[in-house]
């Protein structure tokens, strides 16, 4: 919404009426905005992290247990030597 912009930053067109348009400065109320708010872009971006993430651990599933020769995967590499450590700290005290 751009209620949430700082006042002359961000324009945006208010509906009065159906088909009228009125093109205000930061606005006040629901409005369609024309500029892309920075939430949004940071959203974008997460999801797009979180997807390759998802990607990265299907590949790393695939290698490891899909395919007739296994691989040696970082991911699982790494994970592997993450739950290692967690099991032997408390063993070695």
């Amino acid at each position: 919404m751009c209620s949430a912009q700082p006042p002359g930053r961000v324009h945006c067109r208010h509906r009065t009426r159906p088909g009228d348009a009125q093109t205000t400065e930061g606005g006040a109320g629901p409005a369609e905005c024309d500029a892309l708010p920075m939430h949004a872009v940071h959203d974008v971006l997460l999801f797009t992290a979180g997807a390759l993430l998802v990607l990265c651990v299907l590949d790393a599933a695939v290698r490891t247990f899909v395919l007739p020769r296994g691989v040696v995967v970082r991911l699982t590499r790494m994970v592997f030597l993450g739950v290692r450590a967690v099991f032997r700290f408390p063993s070695t005290s």
